[in-house]
């Protein structure tokens, strides 16, 4: 099945064409690696895919239902909220209930006499157990554990760049919708993480477009390798 259609791409800033009458299927089931020099355009076409960009000329086709998600080499994160906080501000459904439990809880917290607040959390709580939102936080928090997070109530405006890379791809891994774009996934991942996220992107059922310059952990993850070149795949 057909996701992502792009057909004849351009993209030109300044007087420098970057994209020129590029076209791409990816399907589903695609693993693909996207390979070019530094400067030749190849975090520009993610953009693009990822509705972050409008090309100049050309179209791209998100077909009916598709979830794209993108992991940026340096993502922007809420600096006021946790690590785990961030990795509930997905769109999944369990990700939305366990938002709303959370602040329930934090409102009990404020407001322990209060009856409304007591009936929503008690509702909340039901709805967790019946939706197996306690499994996805337990999910979550182990991805964090494999990426070398572990301090989960940590504010984002605490950590390292590193560090935010990690949460960052930890909440990408959690909800990868149904393509996931990820653009240099294994920068300031440690040797046995890399090991761990290769195992866990070879098991995931959404399609795969990613950049990388380790070309050992490339082959063994992608069926199937594209080259930006002048301009153009290849």
């Amino acid at each position: 099945m057909n996701l992502v259609t792009l057909q004849n791409i351009r993209k030109q800033f300044s007087e420098r064409v970057l994209l020129d009458d590029v076209s791409l299927l990816i399907n589903q089931g695609d693993r693909i690696g996207l390979i070019g020099v530094n400067g030749s355009g190849k975090t520009t076409l993610l953009r693009i895919i990822a509705g972050l960009e409008t090309p100049d000329d050309g179209k791209v086709t998100v077909w009916g239902g598709v979830r794209v998600r993108y992991l940026a080499q340096e993502p922007a994160l809420n600096e006021r909220l946790s690590v785990l906080e961030t990795l509930f501000q997905s769109d999944a459904p369990q990700m939305r209930l366990l938002r709303d439990y959370e602040a329930a809880n934090q409102s009990l917290q404020r407001q322990p006499a209060d009856p409304a607040v007591q009936a929503r959390f008690a509702a909340l709580t039901e709805a967790m157990d019946r939706a197996g939102g306690w499994t996805a936080e337990a999910a979550a928090k182990a991805i964090l554990t494999r990426l070398g997070v572990s301090e989960f109530d940590a504010l984002i405006a605490t950590l390292s760049g590193g560090q935010r890379k990690r949460v960052a791809l930890a909440r990408a891994l959690l909800d990868p919708g149904d393509l996931l774009i990820l653009d240099e996934p294994t920068n300031h991942v440690d040797a046995d993480a890399v090991d761990w996220l290769e195992s866990t992107l070879l098991g995931l059922p959404a399609a795969l477009l990613m950049v990388t310059h380790d070309r050992y952990f490339l082959d063994r993850v992608v069926n199937r390798i594209i080259e930006l070149d002048r301009r153009q795949l290849v």
